[in-house]
């Protein structure tokens, strides 16, 4: 018995990999399909040996593959460390060529993900690494389409990377959504953020909280993460210089300080204030005009001239009290329908349905999140599952699932996530927008 994982391989491009060698030593799962159709996703069982009286550093397994007559190579080798690789042995493109090597690394008992797409415009990022420039990287795939026409990462809860000032009955297990800051998530490729306003102490802060009723009581149990303010500076540190949209949706605004038994949603007032200190605060925010910003081309939006662009998104009857700050403020209608459930083939069934039902006709959020029921809330912090243990579950399952559930008219405009820790769904949206 050894480590295992899955190798989850995406050909994006327009021709068939043809299996032409592969040989292992010391592997205990080492058996790569003959053909990789085109559009076809594929997930592939690896194990290495290791054991008392084997020499762990001598595994290795190697499977070469022929596209359109040009070679790559997988190979895995146990000598530094169990590690699988990407090799080019032939010419593809720039960015893919036997100069280049690509570590998909080693996840014990998660995937590792590798996407080919296009032919002459072939990218990949490695797990390790960045998606600052997703969209600037993109420019040939997606500059003449609209927000409306691509796929992006979106994180749920997003400034719930830490909890602060919790009521009695919250715990980091039951309130914290993601590990990683606004700043992290930008740098991990997310590009819309489920933004949850709160008054807290008099300062505008993200939180996460939920209304409790219980034998005639009510009480809101949560806490608050990331602040406003914080979160502005995250936004500029990350657009400055650079070409990338970015959308904040805010949403469930409380105001905390009112008392736990009756938080209150926000005053007109209140609003007001929020919207102008983002409006003074966020350097690159876009001035919608009379155009909705789902309609403009990438081109227009951020590479003519070079820039960021930052929208907020805000509720209907918040743009109607707050015309005077317009045009910096828009109103867009999102399909965006969770599944409140804990499992996660009910979520994917549902989830996957949803989208072919509602992906054509309405700007579509994909909510890949899991629910804790009430004796996970309760009890998350004596081995109960967490928000993010339940994350990772539902993560470990999302680029094959969502891969082979799209086509060039269904897929999701915006795939939203707890706890996102790398690349893997930056990588997942770029290859929707090769093939659609």
């Amino acid at each position: 018995m050894g480590q295992g994982a899955h190798v989850v391989i995406c050909n994006g491009t327009s021709d068939d990999w043809e299996l032409y060698n592969t040989h292992s030593y010391q592997m205990n799962a080492w058996d790569f399909p003959k053909k990789i159709s085109s559009g076809e996703t594929v997930k592939i069982y690896v194990e290495w040996n290791q054991g008392v009286w084997t020499t762990e550093s001598d595994d290795q397994g190697k499977a070469y593959y022929k596209v359109n007559g040009k070679r790559l190579l997988i190979h895995a080798n146990g000598k530094n460390g169990f590690n699988i690789k990407i090799k080019y042995l032939d010419y593809f493109s720039d960015y893919c060529n036997p100069d280049q090597d690509f570590d998909l690394g080693w996840h014990h008992d998660g995937d590792m993900l590798f996407i080919l797409s296009g032919n002459d415009n072939c990218r990949y990022w490695e797990n390790s690494g960045t998606a600052k420039n997703v969209m600037l990287d993109s420019r040939s795939v997606i500059g003449n389409k609209t927000l409306k026409d691509i796929c992006i990462v979106g994180s749920h809860d997003s400034g719930m990377s830490k909890s602060k000032l919790r009521t009695a009955g919250a715990l980091d297990c039951n309130t914290i959504t993601q590990t990683k800051n606004i700043e992290n998530q930008l740098n991990y490729g997310v590009r819309f953020f489920d933004i949850r306003p709160v008054i807290s102490g008099g300062n505008f802060y993200t939180g996460h909280y939920s209304k409790i009723k219980k034998m005639g009581f009510t009480t809101w149990q949560g806490g608050r993460g990331q602040s406003i303010e914080n979160i502005i500076d995250n936004l500029n540190s990350f657009t400055k210089d650079r070409e990338e949209a970015v959308i904040l949706n805010l949403s469930h605004a409380y105001n905390t300080d009112t008392g736990n038994s009756s938080y209150k949603d926000f005053t007109n007032e209140e609003w007001t204030n929020l919207l102008s200190m983002i409006k003074k605060g966020v350097h690159s925010l876009y001035q919608a005009k009379e155009h909705n910003p789902l309609d403009v081309t990438l081109n227009d939006l951020l590479f003519t001239p070079a820039k960021s662009s930052v929208i907020v998104i805000i509720p209907s009857h918040v743009a109607e009290h707050n015309k005077k700050l317009s045009p910096a403020f828009v109103s867009i209608d999102i399909y965006d329908e969770y599944s409140e459930t804990n499992d996660y083939d009910r979520m994917k069934k549902d989830q996957l349905q949803k989208m072919k039902d509602h992906s054509r006709n309405t700007y579509f959020l994909l909510s890949w999140t899991l629910t804790q029921d009430t004796t996970q809330a309760l009890l998350c912090e004596v081995g109960g599952s967490s928000i993010i243990q339940l994350a990772d579950k539902a993560n470990d399952g999302l680029v094959y699932a969502v891969m082979n559930g799209v086509d060039p008219k269904i897929f999701p405009n915006i795939i939203s996530l707890d706890n996102i820790t790398n690349c893997n769904p930056a990588l997942l949206a770029y290859g929707i927008n090769m093939n659609t």
